[in-house]
């Protein structure tokens, strides 16, 4: 119940959608929106037995088919392992087994772009001190190291050899070999891609839901205006724009990986070339994904319609309307960093923000997450699927 599950619940508490937000940590902001009624819950990595039994018990007082939400990669996890035992209760709209393996591999999940004719960096998987070295070779730097799947280095051990960041910039052939010793005994599995050429700014993502016919039935784009930490981080400016070369390589790989659900797909743009090469596809909602309700394109209410109330729905594209999505603690972090280096970029605030603004946390009707206090009530009472 973070920025993702808080902006769940704001999107679909004002159609009258009972919402249950599962939080492991007390303090989430989320726990305190009216938007939701916020339960304690098992740790999906390191309690999924506890969470399978706590979900189960929870179906029992719903009183109907309820659309289970993931906000994080390890619940994705948890879904697809327990699938079987939570369908009888729940809708759970994310692709399973080896379709799902696709696309959290990043090495098959790049395998699987090529194929697809959707421009992807050179990515090269390493086993072996052997691999290690035919790569550094291959090469042009600088590259980037990442785990093939996510979860890996978060994992004791290798969460501190690679000091605890979800990817590394490597600048040279001999870094590289050193980088794989080191992470070698910890974990001997390490994806390195070609670095993409081009500024922070040039990261455009594609948000859509793709129904059970193959229908995207809902789809935006946006463009990353800063993201925290620098290269590496997440997205603490996002503006809605048209990117109609995104949305066309994006749909396409989601038709290839025969996907269903909520994703978001992320490309940069190649600053050589010009190309828009994928990045990754996250199967779930991510932080920004409320920007779509500022131009008509609510992925959560689409999804419940589509799943829990079998509506016949028509495509909806974005309106056209402008917006951004801020962040305050990675915006604040990213003025401390310019100070902290002696510069400061010039910002052109009327630019970022004209239109909408919608903020990670901050919502005049919804202060209680802000605040770190429930303010009022929640809106809905029970867990029976109801209409606007």
């Amino acid at each position: 119940m973070y920025a993702t599950g808080l902006g769940i619940a704001r999107n679909l508490a004002p159609h009258g959608v009972p919402v249950y937000g599962l939080s492991v940590q007390a303090d989430a902001p989320g726990n305190f929106s009216k938007r939701c009624h916020a339960l304690r819950c098992p740790d999906s990595q390191d309690e999924p037995e506890a969470l399978r039994a706590f979900l189960t018990d929870l179906a029992a007082h719903l009183g109907g088919r309820a659309l289970l939400l993931p906000t994080r990669d390890a619940d994705i996890r948890f879904l697809d392992r327990h699938r079987t035992a939570l369908e009888p209760y729940y809708e759970i709209p994310q692709p399973s087994g080896d379709r799902l393996d696709v696309i959290m591999n990043k090495h098959r999940l790049a395998e699987e772009a090529r194929a697809a004719g959707v421009p992807t960096p050179l990515t090269m998987r390493l086993r072996s001190r052997e691999d290690a070295r035919d790569a550094a070779a291959r090469f042009a730097y600088p590259v980037v190291a990442k785990a093939v799947y996510a979860q890996d280095w978060r994992k004791p051990g290798i969460a501190d050899a690679v000091r605890r960041r979800k990817a590394v910039k490597i600048a040279s052939a001999e870094e590289l070999t050193q980088f794989f010793e080191r992470v070698e005994p910890h974990h001997p599995d390490l994806l390195v891609q070609e670095w993409i050429e081009g500024p922070d700014d040039q990261c455009v993502v594609l948000g859509a839901y793709r129904g059970r016919g193959g229908r995207v039935l809902g789809w935006f784009t946006a463009r990353k205006r800063l993201q925290y930490p620098p290269e590496f981080g997440l997205g603490c400016i996002v503006r809605l724009e048209t990117h109609p070369e995104v949305e066309g390589l994006g749909k396409r790989l989601l038709e290839a990986l025969l996907f269903e659900g909520i994703a978001e797909v992320e490309f940069k743009r190649h600053a050589p070339s010009g190309e828009y090469r994928l990045i990754e596809v996250n199967p779930r909602h991510w932080d920004q994904h409320s920007l779509g309700m500022t131009c008509g394109v609510n992925l959560a209410w689409i999804a419940y319609r589509d799943r829990v109330l079998g509506d016949a729905l028509e495509p909806v594209s974005p309106n056209g309307a402008g917006g951004a999505w801020i962040s305050g603690s990675g915006l604040l972090g990213s003025l401390k960093e310019d100070l902290r280096h002696g510069r400061l970029r010039p910002w052109k605030i009327g630019d970022l923000v004209r239109g909408s603004t919608r903020y990670a946390v901050w919502d005049p009707n919804d202060p209680g997450p802000f605040l770190g206090r429930r303010v009022g009530s929640t809106p809905v009472a029970d867990g029976t699927p109801v209409r606007a």
